[in-house]
């Protein structure tokens, strides 16, 4: 029997708690299977009726479009280490799931505007459409990783060992900034979301070190590709760095956008 829910029992539920609410809309919404395809494409539109049902929907959606998103810049990662094609071409699959679910998602945030929503309600609403742009945003710079050491590939250029683990060390802490605003998100953790912001300084910090060890190669006029995909690589890095940062400052106070377009606190 298929698991519906009447009008008129969404409205008397719509008064249960929050935890209550996320534990019925896990029951409404199937399991996914390894096998399935992502959740954006499965959001339930009789949810539509009561917006804190589909918000929460949409919230499981935009975890697993996370989950993509991280997939994609671990690969990334992972080509960074050694040449593998089918790494390459896994990053740029999955760019086309995270596009989908983007698009899917906001589209489906949007409907929930032609309902009667609360003012908590319009609040994540928007919190939501901006993390989604976020989390699209830093599956373009994991696909941008890819297009650059594919070209580095195929000009069978090679860095030296000090230059490759430089990279790697500035690839592992955007991790940590992708992984924790993740986590943050899923269970709104705000402790760790400052962690995240947090940690944006010293990813400052080190993009502008590695930028100053280029520019002196630059002083002596021995640039080389190598030293442009470096700096390629780490612009990209500290741009992702920056969208965690967003993702993370909405989880602390998601009505920030509101006073920023209101100009009220709320």
């Amino acid at each position: 029997m298929k698991r519906t829910l009447s009008i008129l029992g969404l409205a008397s539920i719509a008064l249960l708690s929050v935890d209550l609410i996320v534990k019925i809309v896990q029951k409404i919404i199937p399991k996914k299977k390894e096998s399935d395809m992502i959740l954006a494409e499965k959001l339930n539109q009789e949810l539509l009726k009561t917006p804190s049902f589909a918000l929460e929907s949409a919230r499981f959606a935009i975890i697993e479009m996370s989950e993509f998103t991280l997939s994609m810049y671990n690969a990334s990662i992972d080509y960074f280490n050694k040449k593998d094609e089918k790494v390459y071409d896994f990053i740029n699959s999955t760019e086309e799931k995270v596009d989908l679910a983007e698009h899917s998602i906001h589209d489906y945030l949007m409907q929930i505007s032609g309902t009667r929503m609360n003012q908590n309600d319009m609040i994540l609403q928007t919190a939501y459409i901006d993390i989604i742009r976020d989390m699209e945003r830093i599956a373009d710079h994991a696909v941008n990783f890819g297009e650059f050491l594919h070209r580095y590939y195929d000009e069978k250029n090679i860095m030296t060992n000090e230059m490759h683990d430089a990279l790697l060390k500035f690839f592992e802490v955007v991790k940590l900034q992708i992984i924790e605003s993740i986590d943050a998100y899923k269970n709104n953790d705000k402790v760790l979301a400052s962690k995240v912001i947090l940690r944006e300084n010293e990813v400052d910090k080190m993009e502008e070190e590695y930028r100053l060890n280029v520019h002196s190669f630059l002083k002596t006029g021995e640039v080389s590709q190598l030293d442009i995909l470096f700096i390629d690589i780490v612009s990209n890095l500290e741009r992702i760095s920056d969208h965690t940062m967003n993702i993370a400052e909405l989880i602390i106070d998601p009505h920030m956008m509101s006073t920023m377009i209101t100009g009220e606190k709320i």
